[in-house]
């Protein structure tokens, strides 16, 4: 048996209950944005979905992993939720509508960069 292989399992089920968790506190969040065409929700768009990625990643870091993990990051999302424009509008801070937002590269870091700045105020209080 190589190094480590007794873990791979428990840290694949963990990466799952994760994602498991963080996206369905993404759909409960936004659920008006939520299953729609990505020509009707950037949030449903590979733009959307790349930049919440991001989010994620930074996110998920700072909860505990507990019996509230999933509420704790929904909590987290709807104090930015005003700030975000997934199927309308436009989005403060950038200037841009919601339909402007393409699958380019420079779209995608702008979108991820304003999420994490947004969540990150949020949970300072800095709103």
């Amino acid at each position: 048996m190589h190094k480590g292989a007794g873990r791979g399992a428990s840290d694949v089920n963990a990466m799952y209950e994760t994602m498991r968790d963080y996206w369905t506190a993404v759909r409960d969040t936004f659920p008006e944005a939520w299953g729609l065409p990505p020509t009707e929700s950037r949030l449903m768009h590979s733009t959307g979905i790349q930049a919440m990625g991001v989010l994620m990643d930074r996110l998920v870091q700072r909860i505990e992993r507990d019996q509230d993990f999933q509420r704790n990051i929904q909590v987290a999302l709807e104090r930015i939720k005003p700030e975000c424009a997934w199927t309308e509008g436009r989005w403060p801070g950038l200037g841009m509508e919601w339909n402007e937002f393409q699958n380019i590269a420079k779209h995608i870091r702008i979108l991820a960069e304003h999420l994490v700045q947004l969540e990150y105020a949020a949970s300072r209080g800095d709103e």
